[in-house]
């Protein structure tokens, strides 16, 4: 045995007398976070492909189109928050809403995605969880990278139409999420849970 796996195995040894579980048990515990990230990260996928099939699907203007958007995501959000009592949003280190802007540890996380993402891995396997500690709170965190898509490209890609353009400069002025091309990573799906 190698002095860091000693290391690590007094470590979780030193957890589990702590807080009253066996290794096992921490390992289920994570896993079960994990799982229960995933689903609400489906979820909230799901939801917010609804509103932006309903707001593409409408004969209104452009700027109303986005103005569903705008107000469907939070919406939608809203509602897996609710319904998980996790905190969960999206994130990117290119950011259309400031509110969604990364925090320290999320951006440590989108730089190493793209760095797993060069490395040849694939933006759909892309995901990160980990417990840590906040003052006297312990939290889990997770993240799941989101790929750009084809139906993105309309308000987030390279060549937009000269409407989008102007709509998305008076409600966004300060967006950055402009540009990107298949293949690249949009952003990520960023779920925390609470730990008793």
């Amino acid at each position: 045995m190698t002095d860091m796996a000693r290391v690590f195995a007094v470590l979780v040894a030193y957890v589990a007398v702590i807080y009253g579980l066996t290794a096992n048990a921490v390992a289920d515990d994570m896993e079960a976070r994990v799982a229960s990230s995933r689903v609400v990260v489906m979820e909230l996928a799901k939801n917010l492909k609804g509103y932006l099939k309903a707001a593409l699907d409408s004969p209104i203007s452009i700027e109303e189109k986005l103005l569903i958007c705008k107000a469907g995501a939070p919406e939608a959000t809203s509602q897996v928050i609710e319904e998980s009592g996790f905190d969960i949003g999206r994130t990117s280190l290119r950011v259309r809403n400031r509110n969604n802007a990364p925090d320290g540890w999320e951006r440590a996380v989108l730089k190493r995605f793209q760095a797993r993402k060069d490395a040849g891995e694939k933006i759909s396997d892309l995901e990160h969880a980990e417990i840590i500690n906040l003052g006297e709170r312990r939290l889990f965190r997770y993240m799941k990278a989101i790929p750009v898509g084809e139906v993105c490209l309309t308000c987030h890609g390279t060549a937009l139409n000269r409407d989008i353009v102007v709509a998305l400069d008076k409600l966004y002025p300060e967006d950055m999420a402009r540009g990107f091309e298949i293949g690249e990573i949009r952003g990520a799906f960023t779920v925390i849970q609470g730990i008793n």
